[in-house]
């Protein structure tokens, strides 16, 4: 079949590549739709039921010799985009080929350059389609709403992924005003493992060790299979959430042949699957992604994976040193309860450190003032009323870690110990101007 103008996406098309292309048909309607050679499952399932609703083709069945219009859509690496090399190479020939370029991931060093390019940092490359409809008064229905949706949804956890933005999420916003189905959405986004899923995501479970890379948890699972499973991605991504990584990558190869699909997921800011993918030869963003390749010695490219990921910068990790109060107003242990009070009163605090000669002793607080006046002793030492028995971190303690404390003791602040001397204090109120910047906690 000859076409004239063609969008496409990555060969194995998942769920934001399928609903890309289709809003890119909105805007560019007299493009043909043209499959990779591999459909992920969620979009075998949607396609069985809405084939006859959304027009596409297989890209082997296509004519491609005479595409003048070429729309890349969730992809512009072109290592990614082998089943249209032959268009790419008419256009750098110099053939008149227009070329549209549509992706949310960061840049790499083999990155096609569009004649048109709408290419942003958001969490789904649906979303960046979406807000062009929008702006466009593209009208669109109630199904296609719910696929675009699904797109968004599906490349974002569900709004929940590190990069997620609130382009995401307003765009969600217009297509559930415009009839998304969220019965659908519920339907394609929920992971039912079938027999040889649930058996590969025990393997990975038993076969992921634990690399230490920049104080962070990364596990690399090797798996060998005699039959490809559907569904790699999915099984990561549980197996991820199950073991409580920073970041997992599973290396999964068939046994006695070369193929081999790596797939990474972080549930951790600081550490980048895509960046490590791209070194190997595949692509992602962040959170996530995926390479396929050819060659039989998963150990030497697992070896590789943890190399590339050693080898990027460093992310910045948080501190209690850069949250934390320091100087520390403190009480001495002989000071009255009565004195503690009008002090913490004064300093709009909660609780001050109990020290001696620059060593903590304990914590008292109001309640502990309150206690000892309902009961008449006020006059007593903060010594007699306080909490000896305290939780306490260091200064080069990551904030999760010293929050993740916090949680577990259930205690509102933690004392700052160097050298088993008191340099600062860190509080829920300290954690929480991290935990929601630009927002003044409560």
């Amino acid at each position: 079949m000859p076409v004239v103008e063609l969008i496409v996406a990555h060969e194995n098309t998942d769920l934001d590549a399928l609903a890309s292309m289709v809003a890119a048909q909105k805007l560019w309607p007299a493009a043909t739709i043209g499959f990779g050679r591999r459909l992920s499952a969620p979009v075998r399932e949607f396609w069985a039921l809405h084939k006859d609703r959304f027009a596409a083709e297989r890209i082997d069945d296509l004519d491609l010799s005479n595409v003048a219009r070429l729309v890349v859509v969730d992809v512009r690496d072109q290592k990614r985009l082998a089943h249209v090399q032959p268009v790419l190479d008419r256009r750098r020939a110099g053939a008149n080929v227009e070329l549209i370029v549509v992706d949310h991931h960061p840049a790499s060093g083999d990155d096609l350059v569009g004649d048109i390019e709408l290419v942003e940092p958001v969490g789904a490359a649906t979303t960046l389609l979406v807000e062009r409809i929008r702006d466009s008064a593209v009208a669109i229905d109630p199904v296609e709403a719910t696929l675009f949706a699904l797109g968004i949804y599906a490349d974002t956890g569900a709004l929940t992924l590190g990069g997620t933005t609130s382009r995401d999420a307003r765009a969600v916003a217009w297509l559930l005003d415009r009839g998304a189905s969220l019965a659908m959405i519920n339907r394609y986004l929920e992971v039912r493992f079938a027999d040889a899923q649930r058996a590969l995501l025990a393997d990975v479970l038993a076969h992921a060790r634990v690399e230490a890379i920049d104080g962070l948890r990364v596990g690399v699972a090797i798996v060998r299979t005699d039959e490809r499973v559907e569904g790699l991605g999915d099984i990561t991504s549980e197996a991820c959430r199950l073991l409580q990584h920073d970041a997992l990558f599973v290396v999964s190869g068939l046994r006695g042949k070369p193929n081999v699909d790596v797939v990474g997921r972080s549930r951790s800011p600081l550490v980048d699957v895509g960046a490590a993918l791209r070194a190997i030869g595949g692509g992602g963003h962040a959170g996530a992604g995926s390479a396929t390749l050819r060659t039989g010695d998963l150990e030497a490219l697992a070896a590789e994976l943890v190399g590339a990921l050693r080898a990027l910068p460093a992310k910045e990790r948080p501190t209690v040193r850069d949250v934390m109060s320091s100087p520390v107003r403190t009480v001495p242990p002989e000071l009255p309860l009565s004195e503690l009070g009008e002090r913490l009163a004064a300093w709009s605090h909660g609780g001050a450190p109990v020290v001696r000669e620059g060593r903590l002793l304990g914590i008292a607080s109001h309640r502990d003032v309150e206690r000892a006046c309902a009961a008449g002793n006020a006059h007593l030492p903060v010594s007699s009323h306080m909490a000896a028995q305290l939780e306490t971190t260091t200064p080069d303690t990551p904030l999760d870690d010293a929050l993740a404390q916090m949680v577990r003791a259930d205690v509102g602040r933690l004392p700052v110990l160097r050298d088993g001397k008191l340099v600062g204090i860190v509080s829920r109120s300290d954690l929480l101007r991290v935990l929601y910047p630009g927002r003044a906690a409560r």
